[in-house]
This record gives structure tokens, sequence and C-alpha cells, in this order.
């Protein structure tokens, strides 16, 4: 293994200081690495399992084909356990067919990717789009593919989190309270980015 994280790990002390969810996070390797690598490292491991098929048209990619592209990095090692912690995580959150262990959405891995992987507000927007949009030049607000990506991104960020700790002083009905939002907000996020207009220019949404 010669692969080297773009961020060094975090101490036992700076992780003491962080709340229960932020250490969960920070469990898994993401942070390790900056979203534009993590991204092409999930390309090309959908390449390497699917040669001549185009990109945009695999829909799939299997834990097998993950970890065989990130062996070289001691940090990510746990992709060679099906049973592991990462690989259950996955199968929870990114799989493509519910029930179905080890083959894993990749859409729902770049989403995550660029929500807990190191990466400048730039890169990681640029990334958004092109994971929305991929090869289309403008973004367009009756986009079919835009409300479920981004209300997936959302339930990253809060419902995946506090399913990890279901206990009383986070009972379900604030989940259940924090879904109902998505709507909401992901209509908000439209409106700020298309204001009166029906379609984006990439370099707008960026």
């Amino acid at each position: 293994m010669d692969g080297k994280d773009d961020r060094r790990p975090l101490s036992e002390e700076e992780l003491d200081k962080m709340n229960r969810f932020e250490q969960f996070e920070h469990s898994f390797p993401f942070y390790l690495m900056d979203v534009c690598g993590f991204i092409l490292h999930i390309k090309q491991a959908m390449h390497n399992s699917n040669e001549g098929i185009e990109l945009q048209d695999i829909k799939s990619v299997s834990l097998d084909a993950l970890s065989k592209q990130f062996e070289k990095y001691e940090s990510w090692k746990d992709l060679q356990e099906k049973e592991g912690k990462l690989a259950k995580f996955l199968d929870k959150y990114c799989f493509l067919t519910e029930n179905e262990p080890n083959i894993y959405c990749p859409i729902k891995l770049r989403l995550l990717g660029i929500l807990w992987c190191q990466g400048t507000a730039v890169e990681k927007s640029t990334e958004l789009y092109d994971t929305i949009c991929a090869n289309k030049e403008f973004m367009v607000s009756t986009d079919k593919d835009f409300k479920p990506n981004i209300n997936q991104l959302f339930s990253f960020a809060t419902k995946a989190i506090y399913e990890e700790f279901k206990d009383s002083d986070f009972p379900m009905d604030l989940l259940d309270h924090i879904e109902d939002r998505f709507d909401e907000m992901c209509e908000e996020f439209l409106d700020n980015i298309f204001e009166y207009e029906s379609r984006a220019k990439r370099e707008d949404f960026i």
C-alpha cells in the first residue's frame, strides 16, 4: 500500500473535542481524501469493472471494484472487509437496490463524497453540478434528476446520521420532521440558483 492521504488523520485529542455526530463521520476515511480525487476513483472503479461501456451508461459499482481501486490506501482498508463498518454503512445508505449488499449507486457515492470529503466550495459545487447534470451545458429547473439528488444530499447530512443514534434524545418523529422539510429546502435552493430564469449555466451554479 503506497497511497498517500490528502490530509493527516485526526488525533484522539482532536476527535475527543468533536460531538458524537462529527466523531461518527470522522470514523470513516472520507475526510482524508480530496473530493475530486475520491470521485475520480469512483469513476475509475466503474470503468474498470465495466470495460467497453460508456461511463454515463454504468448504473452500479460493486464493493469488489471499489476495494481494488482503493487498495493502495491504508486508510481505506476497511473496504476489503464485506462485513466491515464501512461496507455495512454503504450497504445501508448507498445501495442501488435495497437488500442487495455490496452493489452501490455511483451517484449516491459521489454525493456522500461531496458532503464528507475535503474540498473547497468551488470544487464541491463543481462536482455537484457534474453529478446531477453530467455532460450538460445548462441546468434546467424542471430536471427530474435535480430534486431526488439534492434530497439525497440532505438525507446524508441529516437523516442518515441521526438514524445511527436512535435514542431518547433524538426520537424518530424528529427524523420525520426533518424529512418533511426536504422539499421546502430544495425549493429554496432552486430559487437561489435560478431566481426568475428556467435554466442556469454551469458557471452560474458554481
